[in-house]
């Protein structure tokens, strides 16, 4: 599936919000500074509240989470709500700093992976008393919108016997959960499903609503190729999906043209994601929603975090920078020593 974040804008905007996060560090070093000094904390946080509202505008969910939570930490200090306000001052200090960074890995690995910032985000959080985040909570595919379907296609699926056989697939889902919830024949029971998901995939293919069979359908081939075991989370998902189902049965036809909950479509495919199936049907479906950006594997993750906390490419321009000016010292002082009467050795010393 083809990436849709916007690079091009986020190459425009980058520098210009690495500038503004200069100023707003500066303007927070004023408050350190000086608590009673409210003007410099506002310019602060009116200059987060920039940074937060352009990231939001070209929609890199990881970089504009972490400029969110940036903005309620500094809005907390200003407001005196933190507990331990020093060090939540340095937090942000250290936040800003590494927004930046994010911002370039971003740019150059093309991808933006929460998960690389989710300590990070997490400091921010419980230092205003905020529960932390997990993984879930950060996962983010990209789910596709799809147009519904017309009123000559309507017509064309809608059949005399719909409703009877909406209606019969609902009462084998339903029949099936409920051997799951005993745990009778459980195989038994998943192969029912499977029949009912890839129905109800062929009824609504194409249509708003077909995204959900589809996901459930490879969820539970995959449930029954052993990769899933059959537990409380996995059946109240199914149990959500059978509730879409019954809102079908009972719209017709019409009722296709209605997409499913994006939660319940999240966390069908947060187990899609962690699944290390070879299937082609949930191979197509990580393809599809980029799940390998939207939930890394640890290895991915661990390599970023360890970027990150390296120097930045400024950083690194201002290190050679110096190193380069040292050298050119250091060759003229040699130039001086070579062309001299060269009996003051102890001269060089002082280029050790």
């Amino acid at each position: 599936m083809a990436d849709r974040h916007d690079y091009v804008a986020l190459e425009w905007l980058k520098g210009e919000i690495a500038e503004t996060l200069r100023q707003a560090r500066q303007a927070l070093d004023l408050f350190i500074e000086d608590p009673a000094n409210a003007a410099a904390m506002a310019e602060c946080l009116n200059l987060v509240h920039q940074v937060h509202g352009s990231l939001q505008m070209i929609e890199f969910y990881g970089a504009a989470l972490l400029a969110e939570e940036i903005e309620q930490l500094a809005l907390a200090v200003q407001q005196n709500r933190v507990s331990h306000p020093i060090e939540s001052e340095q937090l942000l200090i250290q936040a800003m700093s590494q927004l930046p960074v994010y911002l370039e890995r971003i740019h150059s690995a093309r991808r933006d992976l929460p998960l690389v910032v989710l300590p990070l985000l997490n400091d921010l959080r419980s230092a205003r008393g905020e529960s932390l985040l997990s993984e879930t909570s950060l996962f983010a595919p990209q789910l596709v919108v799809v147009p519904a379907l017309d009123e000559e296609e309507l017509a064309r699926r809608n059949p005399p016997e719909l409703p009877n056989l909406l209606r019969k697939l609902r009462q084998t889902l339903q029949a099936a959960l409920a051997g799951l919830m005993r745990e009778q024949g459980v195989q038994t029971q998943l192969g029912y499903m499977a029949k009912v998901f890839a129905r109800l995939e062929q009824l609504c293919e194409d249509a708003p609503l077909g995204a959900l069979w589809r996901i459930a359908s490879a969820l539970v081939e995959t449930m029954l190729n052993g990769n899933f075991t059959n537990s409380p989370a996995l059946r109240s998902l199914l149990k959500d999906a059978d509730k879409e189902l019954k809102r079908l049965a009972e719209q017709g036809v019409i009722g296709i043209n209605q997409p499913a909950p994006e939660e319940l479509l999240k966390s069908l495919l947060f187990y899609i994601a962690k699944s290390d199936s070879l299937a082609p049907k949930m191979l197509d479906l990580k393809d599809q929603y980029a799940l390998a950006d939207a939930l890394p594997g640890n290895d991915v993750v661990n390599e970023e975090r360890a970027r990150m906390a390296g120097p930045d490419r400024d950083a690194m321009r201002s290190v050679i920078v110096a190193l380069c000016e040292g050298l050119v010292r250091v060759k003229e002082r040699l130039d001086v020593f070579v062309r001299g009467d060269r009996q003051h050795v102890s001269e060089l010393n002082a280029l050790l």
